[in-house]
């Protein structure tokens, strides 16, 4: 659930519901590189770093580095998303690195009956994390530099090669910065689930009503890509 202009980002899912309808739109499969993934110039620009980055499947190795992931961004494990609760460091994901250095993790949960997939949460290092960020919603917390868009295709590729034609996942309203990141990178909107924020705090009070951008949390947008 779960980038700014380029692509460092944190994301996580929260509640659907039920009632919304989605639209579908047909999209380009996405290349499938998931290791040594090499960026496009215009993001690669945006690395002073590295211009190469390493991608690999989450590890059992990985495990204290992914959890303190989620608990910086979202002060937990548990991600809430379509009325089901995901413990995030047990899902499938990916993590980048450099030279060994840890700069973000994106985890992903693929639906039963395999038509479709979901990203759970995406987050890079390369710049310190927002205070604003809040738990168990969609967010975005860092710079990155690319690093996000990579992990966003890592992921989402896999959830294409495991035999799924849908990918998606969802934001918050306030969340403007990652209905753009999205956009830019050719997922489309495919519903948007009115007041079910609101639904969330019922079993989880915690939930901040005041989000990102001095906007209240009230509602879900959905954004999907399809295998084409």
């Amino acid at each position: 659930m779960s980038g700014d202009s380029v692509g460092g980002c944190a994301f996580a899912s929260a509640v659907v519901s039920p009632r919304s309808t989605l639209r579908r739109h047909p999209a380009h499969a996405l290349n499938r590189a998931t290791h040594c993934c090499p960026l496009p110039a215009s993001e690669a620009s945006r690395l002073p770093l590295f211009s190469m980055l390493h991608l690999r499947p989450i590890e059992p190795r990985d495990c204290s580095e992914v959890t303190r992931e989620l608990v910086t961004n979202w002060q937990s494990t548990e991600i809430w998303s379509l009325g089901r609760r995901h413990h995030a460091e047990q899902l499938p994901g990916f993590v980048a690195e450099h030279d060994g250095r840890f700069l973000g993790a994106v985890t992903y949960h693929l639906d039963s009956g395999g038509w479709q997939g979901e990203i759970i949460t995406l987050s890079s290092r390369s710049t310190p994390p927002s205070a604003d960020c809040a738990g168990g919603t969609s967010r975005i917390v860092g710079g990155g530099g690319g690093v996000g868009t990579a992990l966003l295709e890592a992921a989402t590729n896999a959830i294409y090669a495991a035999g799924c034609v849908r990918a998606f996942l969802t934001t918050t309203n306030d969340n403007l910065r990652a209905i753009g990141f999205y956009q830019k990178r050719g997922w489309r909107f495919a519903a948007i689930h009115i007041g079910i924020v609101d639904r969330v705090r019922l079993v989880k009070p915690e939930y901040p009503l005041v989000g990102l951008n001095g906007i209240e949390i009230h509602d879900e947008i959905e954004f999907e890509r399809w295998a084409g």
